[in-house]
């Protein structure tokens, strides 16, 4: 990527697209929300939809897979949610959930639709204790070596991951360290372990069998929800934002195929390797973000959206600045 000054990055204006340059590989997307009624976000949700969503709630774990697949979901999430103290006990705050998506016009349109009748709704919030996880399904990997490849990866550049995951600003939400705690440290700790993986029990030892990390892997044997899941971005509502996060997180997974990982630089970048903590996500180091992107992902348009939102480079018509969110207050 050529050299390019914020000024340049801020004249940049951001569009949402019908389709986005990553894998065929389905992905799934979900939006944490506070402070508006479940009930009613059910109901707006069901008006734009033409469909009643999928609810999951504690006593209702019941539904078909299937059903949870081919339609938009509304979850209860304890995180985030809270009963209001009235007669009815009326619960606020849940989980929105995307079918099984594809890169294509329909979904994209559908997601956009969503967030903006989210937007629109009484009362919402996306607050500290919000977030947006994207999942991928493991059927991006064919070989356990492509994993090992995928934690090199998060070892070198997690700082850099988490940057572009807090969106619109530079801000660690207040639950992160507990439900999206850094990988970087541990993978540096263990790579002869590592090196030892042969199977898809071994990621789940070698990752202690803890799912609330960066990148969780604990899925991968779930029959109903095979998938790599980032867990790193910060809560929003702006479509573009969301769509940026899968942009940058298909390319990412996608570099750890063994058709595109270059080991031999990734082994030499090791071998230069000083531990990552969180802190660091907070400072701008611009030629390791482009040295990522540059690894990641060939098209120029895509680098440029991906560092704007590594640099927070925004201009007006990229992000407005909403009440919804909790560092706007």
């Amino acid at each position: 990527m050529k050299k390019i000054t914020i000024e340049e990055l801020k004249n940049i204006k951001m569009e949402y697209k019908d389709k986005i340059n990553i894998t065929d590989n389905p992905f799934g997307i979900e939006i944490e929300f506070a402070s508006a009624p479940f009930n009613i976000v059910r109901d707006n949700l069901e008006k734009v939809l033409g469909y009643d969503p999928v609810v999951v709630s504690w006593n209702n774990k019941t539904k078909k897979i299937e059903d949870r697949t081919k339609k938009w979901v509304l979850k209860n999430d304890s995180t985030v949610q809270d009963i209001l103290n009235d007669l009815y006990r009326t619960k606020v705050g849940g989980e929105v959930n995307t079918p099984i998506m594809k890169n294509n016009k329909k979904y994209w349109q559908e997601l956009n639709l969503i967030c903006d009748t989210l937007s629109k709704t009484k009362d919402i919030e996306i607050n500290g204790n919000c977030s947006v996880h994207i999942h991928t399904s493991k059927t991006i990997y064919k070989v356990i070596q492509e994993y090992k490849n995928l934690f090199k990866l998060i070892m070198l550049y997690e700082d850099i991951a988490y940057k572009i995951g807090y969106g619109e600003t530079n801000t660690v939400r207040p639950l992160l360290t507990r439900y999206a705690k850094p990988l970087s440290f541990h993978i540096y700790k263990h790579l002869d372990e590592l090196e030892r993986m042969e199977t898809e029990k071994d990621i789940i030892r070698f990752i202690r069998f803890d799912r609330k990390h960066s990148f969780n892997f604990r899925n991968i044997e779930n029959i109903g929800k095979a998938t790599i899941e980032n867990r790193i971005g910060n809560p929003t509502l702006n479509k573009i934002i969301i769509q940026n996060y899968v942009l940058f997180n298909n390319n990412f997974l996608n570099y750890a195929k063994i058709e595109n990982f270059d080991t031999e630089f990734i082994d030499y970048k090791i071998k230069q390797f000083e531990p990552i903590f969180l802190a660091e996500s907070l400072h701008d180091k611009p030629d390791k973000a482009i040295e990522l992107l540059d690894l990641i992902t060939k098209n120029e348009l895509d680098q440029l959206y991906i560092l704007k939102q590594y640099l927070k480079a925004f201009n007006e018509h990229d992000i407005e600045k909403t009440f919804h969110l909790w560092y706007y207050h």
